[in-house]
């Protein structure tokens, strides 16, 4: 399913990241950093949910592995893409329990966010993304 929220981005970055452990922390602060420039930094959990997609494509991706932050109107959408051409959707009954050490990665992107999916290139050697959306409500206008 191909989320219909920030396809028309008004604003847009993308960075290439290292496919290694210390690229998540870096694309938490590149997130940080462009939503406080962007005047959202009231969205807490989209650093949540970057450093998470991040480590999930360095641990079970292929690298290259990139970040983009898309800004619509009245939406933030996350993209995570690497080369690993596959992805096995974890079945949410399958989720793990709150004693497991690892595998949380994708409950909290599906509790941290109002859609997420993921989008395969159409070669598979180019890959596949994992993405997610917010929809930011609008300011009311003053009365």
């Amino acid at each position: 399913m191909t989320a219909p929220v920030a396809r028309i981005a008004t604003r847009e970055l993308r960075w290439a990241l290292r496919a290694e452990p210390q690229a998540a922390g870096e694309a938490r602060r590149l997130a940080r950093n462009t939503l406080g420039l962007w005047g959202l930094e009231h969205l807490d959990d989209v650093e949540l949910v970057v450093g998470e997609l991040v480590a999930n494509a360095i641990v079970h991706g292929r690298g290259p592995v990139s970040l983009a932050l898309l800004h619509g109107r009245d939406s933030l959408r996350v993209e995570v893409a690497d080369q690993r051409p596959d992805w096995e959707p974890m079945d949410s009954d399958a989720w793990p329990s709150l004693d497991d050490e690892h595998g949380r990665g994708l409950p909290i992107v599906s509790a941290c966010t109002d859609l997420w999916g993921v989008e395969y290139a159409p070669r598979p050697e180019d890959g596949k993304v994992v993405w997610c959306s917010w929809v930011i409500p609008r300011p009311r206008a003053a009365e």
